[in-house]
């Protein structure tokens, strides 16, 4: 008599697993895909000029499949946005840890340009091209609530600066703590976007060769701080 082998329930269930997260983890790479691929187009040429059409053609995707990832191209940047500001603000929470607050503003600041020199095009997205999409469409849908990531990052250096004056910690003639944190954020947003942004021509113009962009950080950290704060009373 011929008996034909079944599969009893737990290896079918077993199988099924098994091809399920297979699925799953190849829904998981087409995603990154896509945003990565879109990331770098939406940075390079703008919201405006970047279509699903395009980006399918990018990673030799079918445009009508891409749909079934991303309805339409503000899914797809609200997406990516999220995914970079989560990238970040947790580089930046992991300073959380430090309790003397000059050291924490010190580290959160030094993260955040080492963050966005190797993160080029996911800082160029947040800090330029959004501003292009609308920031106030993208909170207004309630994906997040501050954006982009200068605002959180502002609010991390006050925060810093805050607890620094009342630990008498700056220097008195400096009274602004709003001014002071957003002083230092903008010379910080000043020296990434020099870095990701400027030719090697001009950077040559200006001595950027011989100095390095980490030891450039340093020294505009070093003036900051000696600038604003008591720091031989840490």
């Amino acid at each position: 008599m011929n008996m034909v082998h079944k599969p009893n329930a737990e290896n079918a269930a077993g199988t099924r697993s098994v091809s399920t997260e297979r699925r799953e983890r190849e829904k998981v790479e087409m995603r990154r895909r896509i945003m990565d691929a879109a990331r770098e187009m939406f940075a390079r040429s703008g919201y405006d000029a970047v279509t699903l059409r395009g980006v399918a053609n990018a990673i030799e995707y079918s445009p009508a499949a891409i749909y079934q990832y991303f309805p339409d191209k503000k899914s797809l940047i609200i997406e990516i946005c999220l995914a970079d500001y989560a990238s970040l603000t947790e580089v930046l929470a992991e300073c959380n840890a430090i309790k003397n607050p000059l050291a924490r503003l010190r580290e959160m600041a030094w993260r955040y340009a080492q963050w966005g020199v190797t993160h080029p095009n996911h800082y160029r997205m947040l800090t330029v091209h959004l501003l292009q999409y609308g920031v106030d469409e993208i909170g207004e849908a309630g994906y997040v609530r501050h954006l982009p990531p200068e605002e959180d990052a502002d609010s991390f250096l006050l925060s810093c600066v805050e607890e620094a004056m009342a630990a008498g910690l700056l220097k008195p003639r400096h009274t602004d703590g709003q001014l002071v944190a957003a002083t230092m954020w903008a010379a910080l947003h000043g020296v990434v976007s020099l870095e990701i942004n400027m030719d090697a021509e001009r950077r040559r113009s200006l001595g950027f060769v011989a100095a390095v962009f980490n030891t450039r950080v340093k020294a505009m950290l070093d003036v900051l701080m000696e600038g604003y704060f008591n720091i031989d009373s840490r």
